[in-house]
């Protein structure tokens, strides 16, 4: 309190003006209010944003996860297959920098999960009912479900600082990335 005294006492001065003291007692500094996880469920709107949010982090870190984790299956040499799985988080990371300012964050991360779960739907149909010649196929899909599953996580992760309020957005980020 005493540094934001001077400060604006110093503020005064160069402005050639002078600060009201009376002012500076009706300021006094503000109590840390903490976030409790049960206050995201106090308003009804904030219940189903809060719900919404859970479900998203709950899918998208399970299909990454599930991806990243899994890379050893897919066709082709192991060693590779990772390099390659690591690769293709870069665009996933630079996708949602040039199109969240664009088309908007809801509609981008709609889709980056419907493309990266089609991606991920077709590797059943390539791995189980398609020859030995088309299994690069499946793991070339399997690492494009993994870019959008990547773009995903980034886009999530931003709507979620977004909507919870400021009191409680560390409180809901925490719970939510769980």
């Amino acid at each position: 309190m005493a540094e934001a005294k001077g400060l604006l006492q110093h503020a005064a001065v160069v402005n050639k003006t002078t600060f009201p003291e009376k002012m500076l007692d009706e300021l006094t500094p503000d109590t840390k209010e903490s976030g409790r996880v049960w206050l995201l469920i106090t308003n009804k709107t904030l219940a189903y944003r809060t719900v919404v949010i859970f479900f998203n982090w709950m899918v998208v870190s399970m299909v990454f996860y599930g991806l990243s984790l899994n890379t050893g299956i897919l066709y082709g040499d192991y060693y590779i297959n990772f390099m390659l799985s690591v690769l293709v988080e870069f665009p996933g990371q630079i996708l949602p920098l040039l199109m969240l300012g664009r088309i908007g964050r809801k509609k981008s991360h709609f889709i980056y999960m419907g493309l990266g779960g089609l991606a991920c739907l077709s590797t059943i149909f390539t791995a189980n009912y398609a020859g030995k010649d088309l299994q690069p196929l499946t793991t070339t899909l399997a690492l494009l479900g993994k870019s959008f599953s990547t773009a995903g996580f980034a886009t999530i992760y931003i709507i979620s600082a977004e909507v919870f309020p400021t009191v409680i957005r560390n409180a809901g980020m925490g719970s939510s990335s769980v």
